[in-house]
């Protein structure tokens, strides 16, 4: 059977302070799923636990990501991560000379 995809998700997730990539990545990942409800199993009588997830995290250094907390964001199906080069990174000059 071929995979297709049923729902996409996005969402956003900073750590302005910390400069945490982890916190921002998990925070991305709750972000898009907060609001939303997978009733469509139920329905469709489907087993949420075989559900693929594949979670694409942007990131300016991605080495820095703990792909384990992210995979602990998500409660259902089998989950897999991938960090790649993004984001946005900004240094506040300002703020480091305080």
């Amino acid at each position: 059977m071929s995979i297709r995809r049923l729902i996409l998700e996005t969402g956003l997730g900073t750590d302005l302070y910390g400069e945490d990539y982890t916190k921002a990545a998990t925070r991305g990942v709750k972000n898009a799923i907060q609001n939303n409800s997978l009733i469509l199993f139920r329905s469709l009588k489907l087993d949420s636990k075989k559900m693929i997830v594949k979670v694409t995290v942007a990131v300016s250094e991605p080495e820095k990501v703990d792909i384990e907390q992210v995979k602990m964001c998500l409660p259902h199906g089998q989950v897999t991560v991938k960090v790649v080069p993004g984001g946005l990174n900004i240094k506040d000059k300002k703020m480091r000379e305080i």
